[in-house]
């Protein structure tokens, strides 16, 4: 749906801060639902907040599916924000299975799957887009059919137990948020998720107005991140961790995103883009699963559904401000103000987890 999104939204007249808004609005309604919903989790198993969040899906898919203005565009986009609150409780119940030690390597499988999504689902949107009478049918019709399946799939699972006692659903938020340690790794993944959105939300136009390329074309650069973040995540991660401190993973994917994301707009088309997200694909892989590793290593077992909650809440700040800026920015100031802004920021991320890597590497997992 993204290569879809972006197209469709501004052919049915949104612009600028407008179009920005209408990208951003799954994700402000995500950062209000992902953390209560996550920490509910912990209060009373994850099956049935998981059920939830498929049912929102729905009902986003299928407005999705009528929508015909910026606005309506938008309430489908809410629900869908809100169904989106299921990806940190996926996170926490992968949490619950693992040990500390094999965390990184188990939420980097979650990571390589997630990232199979752009792999098929981003060549396959950008050549629906092209066909701007069906696509949104298609888009709404066939996230239904995938939203059912995922419901079947979730009902066939083993429902953990509540991991908390009892009590109020932000009380293990807060709580996540008193380690310095954490509060500095989640700064980390909030600053890197800026970054990213702000080329992210405007990838699409970017090959359609300045590259004289299609919406067929930019999916398949998005799909060639998917497949090497994948790669890096479900395969790559497991070798390199057994050499490398997890923290200088961080540091060498942070690394590799922020001497490349200023590149594509100035890259060759094709082959020139390809390479580029192909390093940005391995960066985002190798950096984001170690990242969520060491946040959850650092957390009680109590507070894993709240944590990851937080986690999204981050990656929902970064996918408000960054379409909004990133827009702005590409339609007000130059097309590639945003991609030069994202490896900038790129910076702040690396010196803190510098300054924070002998902690990390000295530091044990929090234990029940």
């Amino acid at each position: 749906m993204v290569p879809d999104v972006q197209v469709r939204v501004k052919g049915l007249g949104a612009e600028g801060a407008w179009l920005g808004f209408v990208l951003a609005s799954l994700s402000i309604a995500q950062l209000l639902a992902a953390p209560p919903l996550s920490r509910w989790s912990d209060l009373t198993g994850r099956r049935r907040v998981l059920l939830i969040c498929a049912f929102a899906s729905l009902i986003g898919f299928f407005g999705y599916g009528l929508a015909g203005s910026p606005t309506m565009v938008l309430f489908a986009r809410v629900f869908l924000g809100i169904g989106g609150a299921l990806v940190p409780i996926a996170f926490a119940y992968v949490a619950d299975s693992s040990s500390a030690e094999q965390r990184v390597t188990a939420l980097g499988k979650i990571g390589a799957a997630l990232a199979l999504g752009f792999i098929v689902g981003a060549p396959i949107g950008g050549a629906i887009s092209e066909r701007p009478g069906s696509s949104a049918w298609i888009f709404g019709g066939a996230g239904i059919v995938i939203t059912i399946l995922y419901a079947a799939l979730i009902l066939r699972l083993p429902d953990s137990k509540p991991r908390a006692p009892q009590g109020s659903l932000f009380t293990g938020i807060t709580r996540v948020l008193e380690s310095r340690l954490v509060m500095s790794l989640v700064i980390v993944f909030l600053v890197a998720e800026i970054a990213f959105s702000l080329i992210e939300s405007t990838f699409i136009n970017l090959h359609v107005d300045h590259f004289q390329s299609t919406a067929r074309t930019a999916g398949m650069m998005i799909g060639i991140m998917g497949i090497c973040e994948a790669i890096t995540q479900g395969i790559g991660l497991r070798a390199l961790q057994a050499k490398v401190p997890v923290g200088r993973l961080i540091f060498f994917g942070l690394t590799l995103q922020a001497l490349t994301l200023g590149l594509i707009p100035f890259a060759p088309v094709s082959w020139g883009t390809g390479l580029v997200v192909a390093v940005i694909g391995v960066g985002i892989g190798m950096a984001n699963p170690c990242i969520a590793g060491l946040i959850s290593w650092h957390t009680s077992p109590e507070d894993q559904g709240g944590l990851f909650g937080v986690a999204q809440a981050c990656t929902c700040i970064g996918r408000i401000v960054g379409p909004i800026t990133a827009n702005m920015l590409y339609t007000d100031v130059r097309f590639w103000a945003p991609y030069v802004l994202a490896s900038a920021l790129l910076i702040v991320p690396m010196i803190i987890t510098l300054r924070k890597a002998r902690e990390v590497e000295c530091s044990g997992p929090v234990r029940a």
